[in-house]
C-alpha cells in the first residue's frame, strides 16, 4: 500500500494497558481514512465513550476473515454501522449477506502471493537443483481435543455436529452451510436464520475438526504409497507410521515461503473453500513451484488444469487413494514439470501478485 502511495500506520496490539491506548491515539491523531484488520484484530481492543474507537471517529472498519464466517461469529456480530468483511471464498460472501445483512460491505478478495526473494534463479537447471521434489505447509489441529470439545455440546448439537462432519466428508463438494443445514434436518432440529447463526456459533468447531480429518487422512494415505514429501507446520507428530513424510515441525511465515521457492512442486490441501482461493497456491507459483491442488469453484474458473497449457495439477479431494499417483505422475516427467510451473508463475505474475490484490483492496476500501 505505501508503494501506491498511501500512508499506513500500525498499531501494536501487543501493547499493554496505557501503552495500547497510546498507540491506538498516536495513529487517530494522524487522522485516518479505514481501519484493515486480519481475523478481527484490533477490533475491540479499545473505546472512546463507551464506543468502539472506530465507530466513535466514523472510519469505516475492513475485517478480512481468513477462515470460514462461522468461526468468527461472535466479532462479526458487531454494533458498528460502517463495518464491512472481506472474504477469501465466494460462498463465504454469500453466508455473510444472508446472516449477517446489517454489515455495511461485503467484499470477495483472496490473498495475494508472496516472493522468497527478488532474485530467485527459475531456469530449469535451477528448477532441478532444488532441494524438496514435494514440500507441504500447513498444521493439524488434534482431533481429539476437537471431538472432545464436540462431545460435550448439548445432544441435539452433537449428534447433528457428528452428523455435519460425516456429511461433509462423505461429500466433499459441500460446504460448511449445506452440510449443517442437512445435519440440522436430519434430526428435525427447527431453525430459522436467526437460530441456524446460533447454532453455528456452538458448533463452529466442526469446521477445524472437518479440515484437520481430511489433511491428515491425505497424508496417511500419501505415505502408505510411499511417497516422500517435507512437511512443515504444527499437529503432525500425532499421527503415527508417516513413513517418507520428513516433519520439520512449524516454520514463521516467510520461511514457508522459502519452502515454495525450495520446492519443484508444492503440494495444497484447501481449507474446505469451495469457491475461494489459498494463498499458498499464488505463493508456490510466483517462487517458480509447481502446485498440485484440490480444486474450488474459483480455481477451476481462472486456472487451466489440463492440456498443453496447464497451469496446475488438479487431484480429487473425494478420492484421497489417488493423490499419490498424481504427484508421482508429475515428477517423471521433470521437463513437463517445470513447465507448469513456469505457466503457473506467469498466471500469477498477471493478476495474484499483492501489488495486483491491493490494487483491488484499495477500490473497496474507498467504496
Amino acid at each position: 500500500m505505501r508503494k501506491k502511495g498511501i500512508d499506513v500506520g500500525f498499531i501494536n496490539l501487543n501493547a499493554q494497558g496505557t501503552e495500547l491506548a497510546d498507540e491506538y491515539v498516536r495513529e487517530i491523531n494522524k487522522g485516518f481514512d479505514a481501519a484493515l484488520a486480519f481475523n478481527s484484530s484490533g477490533q475491540h481492543e479499545t473505546s472512546m465513550q463507551e464506543d468502539n474507537v472506530f465507530e466513535y471517529m466514523h472510519v469505516p472498519f475492513f475485517n478480512w476473515i481468513l477462515d470460514h464466517p462461522c468461526e468468527h461469529i461472535a466479532d462479526i456480530q458487531s454494533n458498528m454501522k460502517n463495518y464491512h468483511i472481506i472474504c477469501l471464498d465466494r460462498d463465504h460472501v454469500s453466508y455473510i449477506k444472508r446472516y449477517f445483512p446489517n454489515i455495511a460491505g461485503v467484499h470477495f478478495l483472496p490473498l495475494g502471493g508472496d516472493l522468497a526473494s527478488d532474485d530467485i534463479d527459475y531456469s530449469k537447471e535451477a528448477f532441478r537443483n532444488r532441494k524438496y521434489d514435494i514440500s507441504f505447509t500447513g498444521s493439524c489441529f488434534s482431533l481429539e481435543r476437537l471431538g472432545s470439545i464436540i462431545g460435550n455440546l448439548p445432544e441435539e448439537l452433537r449428534v447433528a455436529s457428528v452428523d455435519m462432519i460425516e456429511a461433509m466428508c462423505d461429500d466433499r463438494s459441500l460446504n460448511n452451510e449445506q452440510a449443517f443445514r442437512y445435519a440440522l434436518q436430519k434430526n428435525n432440529i427447527a431453525f430459522d436464520d436467526s437460530l441456524f447463526l446460533k447454532y453455528s456459533k456452538i458448533t463452529a468447531k466442526t469446521n477445524p475438526f472437518v479440515r484437520s480429518y481430511i489433511r491428515s487422512e491425505v497424508i496417511q494415505y500419501l505415505a502408505a504409497s510411499g511417497v516422500k514429501m517435507h512437511l512443515f507446520g504444527d499437529g503432525w507428530d500425532d499421527l503415527e507410521d508417516l513413513g517418507n513424510i520428513v516433519l520439520h515441525g512449524s516454520v514463521p511465515y516467510l520461511e514457508a515461503v522459502q519452502c515454495a521457492s525450495d520446492s519443484r512442486i508444492s503440494f495444497n490441501i484447501m481449507p474446505l473453500f469451495k469457491d475461494g482461493l489459498h494463498d499458498r497456491i499464488p505463493t508456490a507459483m510466483l517462487n517458480g513451484s509447481a502446485v498440485v491442488t484440490d480444486g474450488s469453484k474459483y480455481i477451476n474458473e481462472i486456472f487451466i488444469s489440463e492440456g498443453s497449457e496447464k497451469e496446475l495439477f488438479l487431484y480429487d479431494i473425494g478420492h484421497p487413494e489417488s493423490i499419490a499417483n498424481v504427484l508421482i505422475n508429475a515428477l517423471e516427467d521433470m521437463d513437463s514439470l517445470y513447465d507448469v510451473a513456469q505457466r503457473g508463475r506467469k498466471k500469477a505474475e498477471q493478476s495474484l501478485t499483492w501489488d495486483s490484490r491491493i490494487d483491488e483492496l484499495i477500490n473497496i476500501l474507498r467504496g
